[in-house]
């Protein structure tokens, strides 16, 4: 690849995550696979339809959290085996030490209002994952969002920070 062609590819994907409010992977491979021609432009947090990524919000702000992912072509869609988002596991006592996934969706289910328009998304309404609802202990969330293709590699890492004071 070119030097401008990597140039302008570095700048249209630090614009997205910029946009999104969300951060890049600082080497585009994660967990040891080939990186996937297919990656994700962009990911968002959004408690109540308003984003809430890198942003301090108090416990209790809102009814429901919408997570989205979004290919950077929505044509990969076909390419696109699964796209996931890792988070903290909480509960009304505290931060746990471990972490989940869950599975995100384009086919118009789990908070998706465009089916196959490429972007995933995974809705929270009993605020389990999110950080929205009266029982959500204090601290940073990290959400994680990654995909894989059909052929097993995987792509880009995008990270959602909120914070609940």
């Amino acid at each position: 690849m070119g030097v401008s062609r990597f140039v302008l590819c570095a700048a249209v994907f630090g614009i997205s995550a910029f946009l999104c409010g969300c951060s890049g992977d600082d080497d585009g491979v994660s967990s040891g696979l080939i990186q996937s021609g297919v990656s994700l432009a962009g990911a968002d947090v959004l408690v109540d339809g308003q984003s809430v990524a890198n942003l301090t919000i108090q416990s209790g702000s809102g009814s429901s959290t919408l997570f989205t992912a979004t290919l950077t072509d929505p044509a990969d869609r076909d390419r696109i085996h699964q796209v996931q988002m890792d988070y903290p596991a909480h509960s009304s006592t505290g931060m746990m030490d471990h972490r989940s996934t869950v599975v995100m969706y384009d086919d118009g289910t789990h908070g998706d209002p465009h089916p196959g328009d490429g972007t995933y998304c995974y809705l929270d309404t009993d605020g389990h994952i999110g950080p929205h609802g009266d029982g959500c202990p204090d601290g940073e969330y990290t959400y994680g969002f990654h995909g894989e293709d059909t052929s097993g590699h995987e792509t880009n890492w995008l990270e959602c920070r909120v914070t609940v004071q």
